[in-house]
């Protein structure tokens, strides 16, 4: 990820020829230093709360079934994308926090993205990216859904950005996810995607304004039928009185 995003950084220098983009992308570079320092220096002790993403994922591992074979307090999703990545990574307790390593590295690489689009000052920008990984990201050590659901919003955030249909079906898809994962990140996503959604109203392109909300519609409600059918009543009933 960090190497596409640097080609798409070298991109944008070339193409509009701003020294402060060096200088975003140098803050980008000593963010990402301050995290690897933080993973690598950091010593903690397992944690209950992440032993339950810990446990599922090498359960998960293991051939059994959520809820089906053994319980769990939290939604599956986040267990499920743990321990795929355990699986073609390795399985081990470092291992299990590098996968927050990586998210960290995502949600630092589309909050940079956004600052860049939606900000024009590039002070404003570099202390963002600060200011994002010293008080939010450098705190985030272990797998756990609530950092997972941000990375969920934020990526619905920079989808909104490109006038694509396909990816307005995809933010739709994610949007339906963030339900069995944060409820509350859930709601956020859907109040702050009808604002980015119905902005595009102000070029007066009512076509693919349609298309976009019947797209981002789709997407959500197809998703949702298909996370709910993995769910008995009970089961459902107990992700969203204990996993939210």
């Amino acid at each position: 990820m960090l190497v596409v995003f640097t080609r798409v950084m070298q991109k944008i220098l070339l193409k509009l020829k701003n020294p402060s983009l060096i200088l975003i992308l140098g803050v980008f570079g000593f963010c990402i230093t301050l995290l690897l320092l933080n993973f690598s220096y950091q010593r903690f002790l397992p944690y209950r709360d992440y032993l339950v993403i810990w446990n599922g994922a090498t359960l998960l591992n293991n051939g059994l079934s959520p809820f089906k074979d053994f319980l769990m307090p939290v939604s599956p999703i986040t267990i499920i994308l743990v321990g795929f990545y355990q699986k073609y990574v390795g399985e081990s307790y470092l291992i299990f926090q590098s996968f927050q390593l990586l998210v960290n590295f995502l949600n630092l690489w589309m909050i940079t993205v956004l600052l860049i689009k939606f900000e024009r000052s590039t002070s404003a920008i570099v202390l963002g990216m600060l200011f994002f990984s010293i008080f939010y990201l450098i705190f985030l050590n272990h797998p756990w859904y609530n950092n997972l659901a941000v990375l969920g919003f934020l990526f619905c955030m920079l989808m909104f950005t490109y006038k694509n249909r396909l990816l307005f079906l995809l933010a739709g898809t994610v949007s339906s996810a963030l339900l069995f994962i944060k409820i509350d990140f859930a709601v956020l996503t859907l109040v702050s995607s009808a604002i980015l959604i119905f902005r595009y109203s102000q070029d007066k392109d009512w076509e693919f304004l349609g298309q976009a909300i019947s797209l981002y519609c789709l997407g959500f409600v197809a998703s949702t039928f298909y996370f709910m059918q993995l769910y008995t009543s009970e089961n459902f009933l107990a992700v969203t009185e204990l996993g939210f």
